[in-house]
């Protein structure tokens, strides 16, 4: 009944996990392989909670595993930052770990109540310098500028409030009137501090400056840039970029053929239009009875097929038996059918992958 329990924590903890990541990433795997990540932590914390505190090594087991705990959370932060971009401040993180830590053998301290009233107010301070520290002399980019202040605005009138000189900025009404209409998708991180790219390509250069008497952030500088002069400072493609499958990728020997223009460039945000898309045309049961319909008898068990679907990545994939000798012909057939649909609904160069099933 314990061990019920307590899997039963660990899944909520995981599933509370896996919506806070998908927050971060579209790629199911990549989902996966991050939530797959932690549990080496889970196991490690329910090894130590089973050492009884009465136990002769309960503090040195416990510190030992803390450790052990510390050393696999920096590696999965690292690991989570690399494939997301996600990215807190590092002292939280240890500080917040100093806490649960002294918590976990509080008890077994060989310290009195006013030693250990120290080690709180301690604790305590290094987080209040710290925010401290944060309000009064944190950077901001463009980007955290326009998410957290230019987000919000509604009114042109609101907007003036946040420049320093608006009649010497030149960003005009309908200026403004562009940047509302971004409100409802996500701009896209940059490298360089004082620009903003939207998900269409355009680019806002921003440049803020603090004013040191109320330590308020204010408009320095702020248009948009032409096109001959966005192109060269560009980060993303300002549209998703397909092309036909390298050779290269192929070299797998479950991969049968690919037809089609696969996703080889583009922001997350391009993707999820891409997916959606293929999810509005391909993603009903209905629809692809009726594709099974034209290519009669390829399904399992009379057929070869015995998989299909939209793969996460953005692309339509058909599993063939492993045993099933490859007839390319027939494969050009299936394509055609898929692609003269896809193309009713404006899909052109309907990405599709067969290959083998190797399960």
């Amino acid at each position: 009944m314990q061990n019920k329990r307590i899997f039963i924590f660990y899944a909520f903890i995981l599933m509370l996990l896996a919506i806070f990541l998908s927050q971060y990433t579209t790629s199911y795997l990549q989902l996966f392989v991050l939530i797959m990540a932690v549990t080496p932590i889970f196991y490690i914390a329910h090894k130590n909670s089973t050492v009884k505190e009465t136990d002769p090594g309960y503090v040195k087991h416990t510190i030992f595993n803390i450790l052990k705990i510390f050393i696999l959370a920096s590696f999965y932060y690292v690991l989570l930052r690399m494939t997301t971009g996600y990215s807190h401040p590092v002292f939280i993180f240890i500080m917040l770990f100093v806490i649960v830590s002294l918590t976990s053998i509080w008890s077994q301290l060989p310290l009195s109540r006013n030693e250990k009233k120290v080690i709180i107010v301690a604790v305590m301070m290094s987080y209040g310098l710290f925010f401290f520290e944060a309000w009064y002399e944190r950077p901001v980019s463009s980007f955290e500028f326009y998410h957290q202040e230019l987000n919000q605005v509604k009114d042109y009138q609101t907007l003036e409030k946040l420049m320093t000189n608006p009649k010497d900025i030149g960003f005009t009404e309908e200026d403004f009137e562009k940047l509302l209409s971004y409100q409802q998708a996500p701009a896209m991180a940059f490298r360089k501090v004082d620009f903003v790219e939207m998900w269409d390509g355009s680019l806002l250069h921003l440049d803020l400056y603090r004013d040191p008497r109320s330590n308020d952030i204010r408009i320095y500088h702020m248009e948009w840039l032409p096109e001959e002069a966005a192109e060269h400072f560009r980060e993303f493609p300002s549209e998703l970029v397909r092309a036909p499958m390298e050779e290269s990728d192929m070299e797998n020997g479950q991969f049968i053929k690919a037809k089609g223009h696969f996703i080889r460039e583009g922001h997350h945000y391009h993707r999820m239009l891409w997916e959606d898309e293929l999810g509005r045309v391909f993603g009903t049961k209905e629809v692809w009875d009726s594709l099974w319909d034209e290519l009669n008898d390829l399904q399992a068990p009379e057929g070869p097929v015995i998989g299909s679907g939209i793969h996460p990545d953005g692309y339509l994939h058909i599993r063939f038996r492993e045993d099933w000798e490859k007839d390319l012909e027939l494969i050009n057939e299936m394509y055609e059918v898929f692609k003269d649909y896809a193309a009713e609904n404006d899909i052109e160069a309907l990405p599709m992958l067969f290959l083998y099933d190797e399960s």
